[in-house]
């Protein structure tokens, strides 16, 4: 999408983020109370109808992973339906997200089942873009997306938990087995130098590393990899404490790295990567039917503008076709209008010549019979070709009844003579012919 506005929705503030030409134009920080959502309904209405996307990052969400039989179309909707109302009581929003076959069972996937317990942090903002009808793409939660950062991140370990801190002083925990998400978690972390900050950070991956093991998401005897994006200040802290836990190995992650790899400071001067603007890049790169949690019905004005945008780009394609063709027309008619003209002066130069030459024409009228007398007697002299003496007295004689027809050349033309010469003595009033 060329133009769309990102909504973060966090338990105490939710930040707005304007995306345009694929990169972040503005943000805004809106509370979490009825004057943060008036001031967010006001902001809807100086933007205009835009797509809107909304990730919500709160402690409300679970997740379960089943194996569940390979079947395809209605029936496929079906069992992830049923499946999700008998894992999840009553929830506000759910989603089934298949991650790939099963390695142990035939014709199986292994699926992922993600449910919004609570809608207390999307509906609020939620009611303000129903009242203004905007087209609402998609809900979506910040630990989902956090599958695409473990991909950013190129992360191939077994097992491995990823730590990035969000805005609102708290550390988002997502967990991964062979690369499929399997759990997140949401916890609290106040703010302080990078040395308490790195004590945190390795108190909350031992936690997370036995409450694993309880679980049983991971053996007791395989070691958890702690993949931490930190800012480069806190580098020298996170640093003294890579080998200080035995069941655990840290791996570092600088957050200014990964924004000059994949561009992710956007047009705002001044801006850091936080957690909130980073969940935003996260939030624009979604896959719309990957881990949605907007029903169908809340996606309906979404799918309006689509297709009245579609409709409007194929006119504005048609229109320029038809001004393309209708110039080819112009051209070709301009072409035709030249070589119309090309034969009207042509036809009156010939008129002009025909003119002149009927003008340099003497007025005697020859009759048909004279006409075909000529003719007649050209076709005898035709025949005697090869006998210039008897063509030459046909021709004399033809000639005689018209005394107005002077003689003013003859000229003789034919093959070379092959017989004998012949000579004859003329007669009074006869030429002498050899």
């Amino acid at each position: 999408m060329s133009r769309q506005l990102l909504l973060i929705a966090g338990e105490e503030t939710a930040s707005a983020f304007l995306w345009e030409g694929g990169q972040c134009r503005d943000r805004i920080d809106f509370p979490r109370n009825p004057p943060g959502q008036q001031a967010f309904g006001e902001l809807l209405d100086a933007i205009g109808e835009v797509p809107l996307r909304i990730a919500f990052d709160c402690v409300d969400e679970e997740f379960q992973s089943e194996t569940v039989p390979r079947v395809m179309g209605s029936a496929r909707r079906e069992l992830l339906q049923r499946r999700l109302q008998q894992t999840f009581l009553n929830p506000a929003y759910s989603v089934a997200i298949r991650q790939g076959g099963d390695p142990n069972t035939k014709h199986a996937d292994q699926v992922l089942f993600a449910a919004l317990t609570d809608a207390e942090i999307v509906d609020p903002w939620l009611t303000v873009i129903a009242e203004r009808q905007l087209p609402l793409a998609g809900i979506y939660s910040v630990s989902l997306l956090s599958r695409q950062l473990h991909r950013w991140l190129g992360i191939s370990d077994r097992y491995s938990l990823l730590l990035f801190r969000q805005s609102s002083g708290r550390l988002r925990q997502s967990y991964f087995a062979d690369g499929k998400f399997r759990v997140s978690r949401l916890t609290r972390i106040a703010d302080g130098d990078p040395a308490t900050l790195r004590d945190r950070y390795v108190k909350e991956a031992e936690a997370t590393r036995q409450f694993l093991a309880s679980a049983r998401l991971m053996p007791r005897n395989e070691p958890l990899h702690v993949h931490i994006l930190h800012r480069p200040e806190f580098r020298p802290a996170l640093e003294s404490a890579l080998n200080e836990l035995p069941d655990i190995q840290l791996h570092l992650h600088d957050l200014s790295l990964l924004a000059r790899k994949r561009s992710l400071r956007g047009k705002m001067k001044g801006q850091a990567l936080d957690g909130a603007l980073l969940a935003a890049h996260l939030l624009a790169r979604a896959n719309p039917r990957d881990g949605n949690y907007a029903a169908s019905t809340q996606r309906a004005t979404h799918r309006r503008y689509r297709l009245k945008h579609g409709l409007y780009r194929t006119c504005a394609v048609a229109g320029v076709g038809a001004v393309c063709l209708s110039g080819g027309y112009l051209y070709q008619a301009h072409r035709l209008t030249d070589a119309v003209a090309d034969v009207a002066r042509q036809y009156q130069q010939a008129i002009l010549r025909l003119g002149e030459a009927q003008a340099g024409m003497n007025d005697s009228a020859v009759s048909p019979a004279d006409m075909k007398a000529v003719v007649e007697t050209l076709d005898e002299l035709m025949q005697h070709q090869r006998r210039p003496r008897l063509a030459l007295e046909l021709l004399g004689q033809t000639l005689l009844p018209f005394q107005d027809v002077e003689l003013a050349e003859l000229d003789w033309r034919g093959r070379a003579w092959e017989g004998p010469l012949v000579q004859s003595t003329p007669t009074a009033g006869q030429s002498h012919l050899t």
